[in-house]
């Protein structure tokens, strides 16, 4: 049991957790025609134009295709697009690196 929460534990280190205010900031410099979701190519873009915040987002700074960089970028794209829609809205962005702390079950007393 130990060693099944140590792999869980290190690959929930492998995404940044940011603050609510930082990722809105960070969401607002990607999505560039500012219409409320973050196509692959803003983000692609977005993540060559400003290397800190690719590697804030512990992303690749250039990506190309059929290489391990494309891999990297696409595998956390397909996490944050929850519903397929093949960009990313601001409560996707959030729930990926800003999520909210889990609520406590037990009863208030």
């Amino acid at each position: 049991v130990k060693q099944e929460e140590k792999v869980e534990e290190d690959e929930t280190n492998l995404i940044p957790h940011l603050t609510r205010e930082e990722a809105e900031a960070v969401f607002a410099a990607l999505d560039t025609n500012a219409d409320g979701a973050i196509s692959q190519i803003e983000f692609v873009k977005g993540l060559r134009k400003n290397s800190a915040l690719a590697m804030l987002l512990h992303l690749p700074t250039h990506i190309e295709q059929e290489s391990e960089s494309r891999t990297i970028f696409q595998l956390a794209f397909g996490s944050m697009d929850k519903d397929d829609s093949k960009t990313i809205d601001l409560s996707e962005f959030l729930a990926f690196y800003a999520p909210a702390p889990p609520t406590s079950l037990a009863p208030s007393v």
